[in-house]
């Protein structure tokens, strides 16, 4: 049994090009904020490995030499001036971290203002949810 044309409800939902070009925008905003999260999570381990570090060269006597992973190999530092690297490298490591956390930030803005845009035109036939979420 078939069902009345007047009954039949109309699935297709009709994206003007500017409401695709939101959308669009949304997704690429999106793998940007997984992008950008993936990099903060890394430069915070990155700075507990250097606060270990600096806790670990606080620990060793003053004649020892302190070598430091620094691109691909080890450098040899004393310890005052190990203390120094290390402190510089954590200061630059902070300094990212900020930064990342201010893009994250402003993504983040821009998503929910496209989100809450979208939704409200198209409701339930849109879904711009991470399956994580």
């Amino acid at each position: 049994m078939s069902t009345p044309a007047a009954l039949q409800h109309d699935t297709d939902v009709h994206i003007s090009r500017e409401n695709q070009k939101k959308i669009n925008t949304f997704a690429i905003r999106n793998g940007w904020m997984e992008e950008l999260t993936v990099e903060l999570k890394a430069k915070q381990n990155d700075l507990k490995n250097l606060e270990d570090a600096e806790a670990e060269i606080m620990l060793q006597d003053d004649t020892s030499s302190v070598p430091i992973f620094i691109g691909e190999s080890y450098v040899h530092f004393n310890q005052d001036k190990a203390s120094e690297v290390v402190e510089e490298l954590m200061k630059r490591t902070k300094e990212e971290i900020s930064s990342l956390e201010s893009k994250i930030d402003e993504v983040r803005r821009e998503m929910s203002s496209l989100k809450s845009e979208l939704y409200s035109k198209f409701g339930d036939n849109i879904n711009l949810e991470n399956e994580e979420d």
